[in-house]
């Protein structure tokens, strides 16, 4: 008897100290999660960064997001940037606190419901060597953590966690329009259903919409913003997104993805009639579904190494978030089976990124050094892009706006920034887009003066053809006064005049064309405009909607016989492109031929190397085979 008491006394006591270093190592894991994550970025030059500058930027002069300024990000999208120029850095702190801390909640309830060693190991993989929980693509964590949070208030009904989606439901509208916009749906749908289900307590659905409600009355009356706006246009921006900034992925990253996608999908359908069984399974499933469409369209419209990733570091938490909460014990338990298969495939994509000790000693660095930092790469950039002085004492204190995308320099040269609503030009994804830019500098608020450069065509884009009626303004209203280089790229400073010139336009050609085929368009010295009504096929439909549009391109010819491709953005067809003035370098550069714009600018649009034939190029199963074009001469 008493050698029995003290097996059990000692079995106890190991029992004890297995738990005590489990909670130190979790302490330590937890620790190891917060380092890495950077508190503030700093400030540098180049297209990506330019929009990040420009969000700044549109805050320190007070731009009215949703008018003045049109894009994804609001008002308080430096939250997610982390960039701190003219913006409160205790609010990103506290931002980053909040986000850390949710990360530390999931990690904890993660650890607490993982019983076997085998679990333990398999969530050590997936928190440390996946570190989704505290990356950048910051609106997806916000909408992970909305789904956390109601999933957790659905099982245990925490008033905290009702409050903390509700929050993020509302502020996330702000930071980003289409993360917010699906989060506002979402958070609309889980209250009907608390309260129609009589899940938890109604107090506390009432008070989460309280919270949401008080929120945005707060926001929206402290902040710059235009909400109807805002929304409606973010809406435009991220619907023909799709359409302008595809770029397809490599076959084989895809095609895992692809396998992953089914693997969860297989298992949600095995299981389909033992969800429908239950209203709560129902919805929770119906936000995983939606969850993971969002996911694969996140990463896989501009399928490249900036964007897929997350769809690698999330998947991973999905599957966890129906480990955690789904009421089904085989479901439960064939979720997490398939686990270990996911990060095996996750692994072939090399996504993964282990936090090592010099990432956290730079971090630290970067929190406790930031304003000499700023400062520091602040000079070093300005060198980078510093403009002619001649050409800064000529703009002196006058409103300026960059064109087409390089917004650094009115950040480095500290000019007036006044920009055009969609401020870099290949963002102006549709008619609607392009037409508000030429609204802009049409209008008695368009900047006194604009400073366009060459460089930055995405894509293999066709210079005039991103934000094709700014051109078009620059000739009415704007004249060329000076040029110069920075680095690699060309300046030319374009004035506003006290005059407006008018445009005059006719059509003269209407005609149906077939995909390959070769047409003549149309001589003459004016400038051409083509539009056209070239759709997409009902399967090209369907492919856009869940994955990504076909590209379709168009094969210019000029007077040489020499051919050169360019992507179609198919909206801006619909409204108009400017089709018979060759002024790239060639097919290989993909660059503005600066002494070509500037002849175009020089001459009203008139003269210059022609383009005598063009060719639509595209699969035919994805787009309709016979289409209407038209053809405009324009001329001031």
């Amino acid at each position: 008897m008493e050698k029995k008491s003290v097996t059990v006394k000692l079995a106890t006591s190991l029992k004890g100290k297995e738990d005590l270093i489990e909670k130190i190592g979790l302490i330590v894991l937890m620790g190891f999660l917060i380092i890495p994550y950077p508190l503030f970025m700093l400030p540098e030059t180049g297209l990506d960064n330019s929009w990040i500058l420009a969000l700044a930027l549109a805050n320190q002069f007070q731009l009215e997001f949703g008018t003045d300024f049109i894009f994804t990000y609001g008002p308080l999208g430096y939250l997610a940037t982390g960039f701190a120029h003219f913006q409160d850095v205790y609010s990103i702190v506290l931002f980053r606190l909040f986000i850390i801390a949710n990360g530390l909640f999931f990690v904890y309830h993660l650890y607490k419901n993982l019983h076997s060693t085998l679990q333990k190991i398999i969530g050590l993989l997936c928190v440390v060597l996946l570190n989704f929980l505290f990356c950048q693509y910051v609106d997806i964590l916000l909408y992970f953590y909305f789904l956390f949070h109601v999933f957790y208030y659905l099982r245990h009904k925490s008033i905290i966690s009702m409050l903390v989606f509700s929050a993020i439901a509302c502020v996330s509208l702000y930071v980003k329009a289409n993360v917010g916009i699906v989060l506002s749906l979402l958070f609309a749908i889980t209250i009907i259903y608390f309260l129609l289900d009589k899940i938890g307590n109604k107090f506390h659905a009432l008070a989460g919409l309280g919270l949401f409600i008080g929120l945005h009355v707060l926001l929206d009356t402290t902040l710059k913003i235009d909400i109807k706006a805002y929304i409606g246009n973010a809406l435009d921006v991220v619907n023909y997104y799709n359409d302008a900034m595809f770029i397809v992925p490599r076959p084989g990253v895809l095609t895992i993805a692809i396998l992953i996608v089914v693997t969860l999908v297989s298992v949600m359908l095995f299981h389909l009639r033992e969800i429908l069984q239950k209203r709560a399974e129902i919805f929770l499933f119906f936000n995983i579904a939606l969850f993971l469409y969002i996911l694969f369209k996140y990463g896989f419209v501009r399928g490249d190494s900036g964007h897929y990733p997350a769809f690698f570091l999330a998947i991973p938490y999905l599957a966890l978030l129906i480990y955690l909460f789904t009421g089904s014990l085989n479901i439960r338990s064939n979720i997490f089976k398939m686990l270990p298969l996911i990060l095996i495939m996750i692994s072939l994509v090399k996504v993964t990124k282990p936090h090592f000790v010099n990432d956290a000693v730079d971090i630290v660095r970067n929190a406790m050094t930031f304003k000499t930092e700023k400062k520091k790469a602040f000079d070093d950039n300005l060198s980078k892009v510093k403009l002619p002085q001649a050409m800064l004492d000529r703009v002196g204190k006058k409103s300026v706006d960059i064109m087409p995308s390089e917004v650094s320099f009115a950040f480095f040269n500290g000019l007036n920034y006044n920009p055009r609503p969609v401020m870099q030009s290949y963002s102006a994804y549709s008619s609607k887009l392009s037409q508000a830019n030429y609204a802009k500098y049409m209008s008695a608020s368009a900047p006194d003066y604009v400073i366009y450069h060459t460089g930055d065509l995405i894509d293999n884009h066709f210079a005039t053809w991103d934000d094709q009626h700014l051109y078009l303004a620059l000739l009415q209203r704007y004249r060329m006064i000076d040029t110069g280089t920075i680095d690699d790229k060309k300046l030319i400073l374009f004035e506003k005049e006290a005059g407006t010139k008018t445009i005059q336009k006719h059509m003269i050609l209407d005609t149906v064309m077939e995909l390959g085929q070769h047409l003549a368009i149309p001589k003459t010295d004016k400038m051409l405009f083509m539009d056209s009504d070239l759709s997409y096929s009902i399967p090209g439909t369907i492919k856009r909607f869940l994955y990504q549009p076909s590209p379709v391109k168009l094969e210019l010819t000029d007077g040489e016989q020499k051919k050169s491709t360019f992507k179609i953005v198919m909206p801006l067809l619909k409204s108009g492109l400017l089709i018979n003035k060759s002024l790239h370098l060639d097919n290989e550069k993909k660059d503005v031929d600066f002494n070509a714009m500037h002849y175009f600018f020089d001459n009203d649009g008139n003269g210059g190397s022609e383009i005598i034939g063009i060719k639509f190029i595209t699969p035919g199963l994805w787009t309709k085979k016979k289409f209407r074009v038209r053809f405009w001469t324009y001329s001031l």
